[in-house]
């Protein structure tokens, strides 16, 4: 895992090699992570990671799917969260994000988007983040907004399914 940016404690690495059936301190960190409470407002391929089996299911879809980033402790250098960039055609990118439960409220969400966006401005070719959000999930639209994301312009709202989706320039 390469190291691509950091707060002041946090970490954040790209995922790059293949999680297989021996990277078992991964699959672990998934089951603990991505329990109901994290992933209730995310879609269905992030639920039911209860067991290795699911849990290297759930890596390998997000690596063939996206760009997958760890947020780690920086002392400590235990796993505490993710951000996933998927990348459409247009060079755009959709970043998503989640910490486990036990880490929400200490402002580490903060910390790891505001390292990563400023690492994105000056490393990565997006012209734009894209973000999605349930409307139900008012503290993620807290942050975004904190971050500076605006919401999106003529598309902003679906309301059939109650999704928001903001916009960053970088």
């Amino acid at each position: 895992m390469n190291i691509i940016c950091h707060g002041q404690n946090l970490l954040v690495s790209e995922l790059t090699s293949e999680v297989d059936k021996t990277s078992e301190a991964l699959l672990l960190t998934a089951i603990e992570l991505l329990n109901d409470n994290v992933v209730v407002h995310l879609p269905d391929h992030f639920k039911n990671i209860n067991n290795t089996e699911n849990a290297l299911l759930w890596y390998q879809t997000m690596q063939a799917d996206a760009r997958l980033f760890v947020i780690k402790m920086r002392a400590s250098k235990l796993i505490i969260g993710y951000i996933f960039i998927y990348e459409d055609t247009d060079n755009n990118a959709y970043i998503g994000y989640l910490l486990g439960e036990k880490f929400w409220g200490q402002g580490f969400a903060k910390e790891a988007l505001s390292a990563f966006i400023d690492w994105a401005k000056t490393s990565a070719q997006w012209p734009h983040f894209f973000a999605g959000v349930e409307a139900k999930n008012t503290g993620s639209i807290a942050l975004l907004e904190k971050l500076g994301f605006k919401k999106a312009s003529g598309n902003g709202t679906d309301e059939s399914c109650g999704n928001l989706f903001y916009q960053l320039p970088l």
